[in-house]
Formats: C-alpha cells, structure tokens, sequence
C-alpha cells in the first residue's frame, strides 16, 4: 500500500452500526503500515493481528481471523462495530477480499469505504459433522453467503443470528427453515477474543415479507 495508518485498535467494541470515524486520520481509512501485519516479524501492540497471536490463533476451540497486511483494516473497524470495503482510490472499484492492487486498473492505491452493513442472502449451507470438535458441538448449524447492498458483487460469509440484540447467539439459533435465498440481513459483530470482533448476520424483521431475489438492490426495513 503506498500509505500508513495508525494501528492502535479502539479500546471500545461496539456491537452493532456502521460508524463513521476512520481507522487513520486520512478519511479514507487507509491500510497500515507492513509492519504491522508482517507474519516474518512481531505484531505491533493495539493491532488485531497482535490480539490474535495473543490468544495463540483459537478462542474455545474456534479458529480466529488471522489478518494480513491488507486485511487488518477490516478488522479493526469490525472491533468497532463497522463493516467497511477495500476500494480503489482512482477507478473506484469496491473489492473483497482485501488485497494489494486493484484488479481492474491495477493502482495500489485504495481506501475503506463505510457500507450499512445490510445484504441479502445469496446461498447457505447447514453445517455438519465431521467437523473440528468445537465446531461439531454446536452443529448442526446454518452458515450464510451474504450479497451487500452497496455492490451484490461483494459477497462475505458468517454465521446467523436471530436478532440484532443477539450477536452472541447460539449458531444453531436460526432454524434452517426460516432461511431462503434473498432474505434481508443486517451485520452484527460478536467479539470472540479480547481485541478480535467477527461479522455475523441477523435476521431482518422485513425478511419475512420480503421478495428478494438474491440480488442487492438496496435498503431493508428496520432489523429487530
């Protein structure tokens, strides 16, 4: 990336919301700088990375995020309840997953783009075993792939969760059956490890009514 940011992660972690502030002082949100994410070398204190290896890659048995140099932006602002997108500074291009150079006009100039965090649901699977022990005591378990609204291009996975109250839910909350392709979402953020905050995806109280096609086509109605 051809600039830095600040690294030192936000001692408060909200649990849901778009927020606005950026990680750096740019406006853009800017990635870090190498040093800050550098598997060869230490993590730099306050990072999301160093959070990570703090805990040693696992929290109760579950594999944590493990950030590179381009994605450590994304969770940072995940620890502050926002779901931004890496974008191209000069063609604009919205990408995901983060990654250096743009894949349209090839700049590697880019900034984090705030989204409102709601989407559709584009196909899901339920979880089964065999699996890792900690991940086969909580299945069976649905697990969705989500279309933003601001780009249906843009597609995240996570769990579910019935409520935007609940980000702590159980993955097993959302019976399988009430989940259909195109159904309204809203990303929440659930802190997993002390410093480390994971997007899932709850339910909207529209979803029920609603005739979505698996496209993203723009805002949802209020979540409950």
């Amino acid at each position: 990336m051809t600039s830095s940011a600040d690294t030192t992660a936000p001692g408060a972690t909200p649990r849901t919301g778009t927020g606005s502030a950026p990680i750096s002082g740019s406006g853009h949100g800017t990635a870090p700088s190498a040093a800050a994410t550098d598997p060869a070398g230490p993590a730099v204190p306050g990072s999301v990375t160093a959070a990570v290896h703090a805990a040693g890659g696992m929290a109760d048995g579950l594999l944590l995020p493990w950030p590179d140099v381009d994605g450590e932006p994304f969770w940072q602002y995940a620890l502050r309840g926002e779901l931004r997108v890496q974008a191209c500074a000069d063609c604009g291009l919205r990408r995901f997953p983060p990654r250096p150079c743009c894949p349209h006009c090839h700049s590697f100039d880019s900034r984090w783009q705030p989204t409102s965090g709601r989407g559709r649901i584009w196909s899901v699977v339920v979880a089964h075993p065999p699996l890792l022990p900690a991940y086969a005591e909580r299945a069976p378990y649905p697990v969705a792939v989500v279309e933003l609204d601001e780009d249906p291009r843009i597609r995240m996975a996570g769990t579910l969760t019935p409520s935007v109250r609940r980000p702590d839910a159980p993955w097993n909350a959302v019976a399988p059956g009430r989940l259909r392709i195109g159904a309204a979402v809203q990303v929440v953020f659930q802190t997993v490890a002390p410093g480390v905050a994971v997007p899932r995806w709850a339910l909207c109280a529209s979803q029920g009514n609603s005739q979505g096609t698996g496209q993203g086509t723009g805002q949802t109605g209020n979540p409950s």
